[in-house]
């Protein structure tokens, strides 16, 4: 019997025909009967609506089982409508929660009052408001190039690759909420009204008015430099945060506090601007940078050239030019051997 009201009831329920009582009838089957929550997630892949067993499959991440089970194109920006009152999509976030906590993993939920919310939970129970607004949007730089987008409070974001931002169409709360995942280089529009919040990871980024670049493309390593301004940087650990001002820099690694320190890269924003930026720098550091922002190989085959030093500022240039500069300016031999390159001659 228990097997044919909940077919009868999970049917109904993707099919838009359940009614406020059946949910929460389903909603209980739910939290006791898995045959229940592994027909709810057969009937879903069928019915298109979600992917959740292969996103399970892909680190857990949470945001993008999300986002796939509401059937977003993952190739564009995307508005996700929530409908308030909707006990349809009010019992399909539920029965999805269900089915992550089954599986181990965070989840979301929408609240039962009000508009909508997104609260996001990690497993230790503690939740915070992430989002809250009626039409939420993503972009992602997964199959493209780096992008750049304007939010509806003339904030500008840009997006390195391999990076997706969620956003609401409109900040109508008291705060202006969006979620990181990868890096991304902040300017933001002052309102000392309403502060501008980042949730990535499992920290929490909280500013006024600044410009500032994070980069969490490690998740168990997250990194806030401050370009201008203020920002304040926490996570459960420490709640009151650390206050990082213009040329600092905050590090979060794992479960850790946040750590506060001089920004002694000054090429964090390349890929964002592509300008490197050299000042009596040794040729080794140099071509550490170059190697790791530019993805060559560059070698030096004469020890003696380490301690060389150059300054320069490079914006917008080939590696061929970069390359034919640093012959020029410190006398030395350039030789190329497909996407590999050896500094060779004397020692400076």
């Amino acid at each position: 019997m228990s097997e044919e009201i909940h077919k009868s009831l999970i049917t109904k329920l993707l099919q838009g025909d359940i009614t406020e009582e059946e949910s929460k009838q389903l909603d209980n089957l739910m939290a006791t009967d898995d045959n229940a929550k592994a027909y709810f997630e057969k009937m879903t892949k069928l019915y298109g609506i979600t992917e959740l067993q292969q996103e399970f499959d892909k680190k857990h991440n949470i945001d993008k089982s999300f986002q796939s089970f509401l059937n977003i194109r993952e190739d564009e920006p995307n508005v996700i409508p929530i409908t308030q009152g909707n006990p349809m999509l009010k019992t399909m976030m539920r029965v999805a929660a269900a089915v992550l906590i089954a599986l181990g993993a965070g989840y979301f939920y929408f609240g039962e009052k009000g508009q909508s919310e997104i609260t996001a939970v990690n497993e230790g129970g503690h939740s915070s408001e992430v989002l809250a607004s009626n039409d939420l949007l993503t972009i992602d730089t997964y199959q493209k190039e780096k992008t750049e987008k304007n939010l509806a409070d003339k904030s500008k974001v840009a997006l390195n690759i391999n990076s997706k931002l969620t956003y609401p169409k409109t900040f109508e709360r008291e705060k202006r909420i969006v979620m990181l995942e990868g890096e991304a280089f902040f300017d933001i529009e002052p309102d000392s009204t309403k502060p501008f919040e980042i949730h990535v990871g499992n920290a929490t980024i909280v500013v006024k008015g600044t410009a500032f670049n994070v980069n969490a493309n490690d998740p168990d390593s997250i990194v806030v430099t401050v370009k201008k301004g203020v920002v304040l940087f926490y996570n459960e650990k420490n709640p009151n945060g650390i206050l990082l001002e213009a040329n600092k820099k905050g590090t979060l690694l794992s479960e850790f506090e946040p750590v506060k320190d001089l920004n002694d890269n000054d090429n964090y924003l390349y890929w964002y601007d592509g300008t490197f930026w050299f000042k009596n720098t040794e040729l080794k550091n140099v071509v550490s940078i170059l190697n790791r922002e530019l993805g060559i190989n560059i070698s030096i085959a004469n020890k003696g050239l380490d301690n060389c030093r150059i300054t320069a500022t490079l914006k917008n240039k080939s590696n061929e030019e970069i390359l034919e500069l640093l012959e020029i300016v410190l006398d030395i031999n350039v030789v190329k051997d497909n996407n590999n390159y050896v500094l060779s001659g004397e020692g400076c």
